[in-house]
């Protein structure tokens, strides 16, 4: 599910089920935040690197973490997702994306939480909860419209834009464009270079720049499981697993 590496001082993340180009589970997110919370104190780590492999970042939510729940239990879930959120928009290290081939729905809101997002020349950015019939989640409605500006998130949102690497640079969603295959290695590159930093005016910066996460936060716990019970979710889930357009109802 994840494989953890140390390269130097940088801590190498990566979404580890290629066969099914890195879905991102609950269970995977509390991973991730755990191997986090495992060396925020560590000096010897001082930068973190997530990527995905197989050559894809991650293909969205995992659909086999997705059973019908409750309200409550929805909303347990996302809570879940929001502690990771937290942590890796906070984090006291820098953080960067390594993004190979797709990074769709929760894989594109996984990106947008890093400090820095390096691509591939050939990747691709997909929106896609408009397909399933949902809300962004993995906190995407604040990481997105902060990256890109408010009216070029709305854009992106409603229409379901789906982007290449270099527009996706041209609307600020990536940083920093890599040669096929190097993504990893700009990402190392640029990960020790912060890392050589002074570490403790990164820690209390990000926080700061994040204060106004939690509204969006709040949004997305709220709203989310509501969505995630109807019948066009059901649809959009039927429609993409059948290989056909969904037909929601708004109901």
């Amino acid at each position: 599910m994840l494989e953890v590496s140390l390269e130097g001082t940088t801590l190498i993340l990566t979404l580890n089920d290629a066969r099914r180009r890195n879905p991102l589970s609950g269970k995977l997110a509390a991973r991730l935040l755990s191997e986090l919370d495992a060396v925020v104190n560590r000096n010897d780590v001082r930068a973190v690197v997530i990527t995905g492999a197989g050559g894809n970042f991650c293909s969205g939510g995992d659909f086999d973490d997705m059973p019908e729940r409750d309200l409550a239990q929805w909303r347990d879930h996302f809570e879940g997702l929001m502690r990771f959120v937290r942590r890796i928009v906070t984090y006291p290290k820098p953080t960067v994306a390594a993004v190979e081939g797709w990074a769709a729905g929760a894989g594109l809101s996984l990106a947008c939480c890093c400090d820095m997002v390096v691509a591939a020349e050939d990747a691709r950015f997909a929106y896609a909860f408009d397909k399933i019939g949902v809300l962004p989640d993995l906190g995407l409605s604040y990481t997105l419209p902060v990256r890109v500006g408010v009216t070029r998130a709305r854009q992106i949102m409603i229409w379901g834009e789906n982007l290449d690497a270099a527009a996706a640079k041209a609307d600020g969603i990536v940083d920093r464009i890599a040669p096929k295959g190097r993504a990893l290695d700009e990402a190392v590159r640029l990960a020790t270079t912060a890392a050589a930093g002074a570490p403790l005016p990164i820690a209390h910066m990000k926080p700061f720049l994040a204060k106004d996460m939690e509204r969006a936060l709040a949004f997305e716990v709220a709203t989310a499981p509501v969505l995630f019970r109807t019948a066009d979710h059901a649809e959009g889930k039927a429609a993409f697993f059948e290989k056909r357009a969904p037909v929601f109802t708004g109901a």
